[in-house]
């Protein structure tokens, strides 16, 4: 007998996440972040930045437990900001 596997929704899943971006380097892009996470109920655990060459600046975060859902919803605000760079770089932190 096959067994079919339905995967849950992020709705019922929660973990931390690790996201790096590439912002422009210039006052309120930091409150602005915060902002987009704030509004999805996503609360930061750690934020790093550190500047590059021509203007741009790395920024790494680590966010508290999450619910997923609100995660990636606050995830497409942010990468809509216009001094996000496209291409930010998540990965789910387990444990």
């Amino acid at each position: 007998m096959e067994r079919k596997i339905t995967p849950l929704p992020p709705a019922a899943l929660s973990s931390r996440f690790y996201v790096r971006l590439l912002a422009g380097d210039r006052p309120g892009v930091f409150g602005t972040l915060a902002t987009a996470f704030g509004e999805e109920g996503v609360s930061l655990d750690m934020i790093i930045q550190k500047r590059k060459a021509n203007g741009t600046a790395e920024i790494v975060l680590v966010t508290h437990d999450v619910n997923e859902e609100c995660f990636y919803r606050s995830l497409e605000k942010v990468i809509q900001l216009p001094a996000i760079e496209p291409g930010p770089g998540v990965f789910r932190v387990l444990g």
